[in-house]
């Protein structure tokens, strides 16, 4: 069995540098919303689109920008992923 999180709880990964590439994120994992839903989550550092620099907060802390989406399913032949929102068809 595998693990599930609880409604309203997630896990988030740091994805190493040596696999980012130009504007991905540099967390990314999955949530539970408090409704049951499973999405996917994703991390970048807020930066001014002018400088590129990291935004801070006023206490100097830097700041994120995040992004919830569907589950990633692989497609075609092959895929293990089964997908636990949508009820089987018989």
């Amino acid at each position: 069995m595998s693990f599930e999180h609880k409604p309203g709880s997630g896990t988030i990964f740091i994805v190493p540098k040596a696999e980012r590439k130009p504007n991905s994120p540099f967390a990314k994992g999955q949530i539970k919303t408090l409704d049951g839903k499973l999405c996917d989550v994703a991390l970048w550092y807020a930066t001014d689109r002018n400088t590129g620099a990291v935004k801070k907060d006023k206490n100097g802390n830097e700041m994120f920008s995040v992004k919830l989406s569907e589950p990633y399913r692989k497609e075609g032949l092959g895929s293990s992923e089964p997908d636990y929102n949508t009820p089987p068809s018989f």
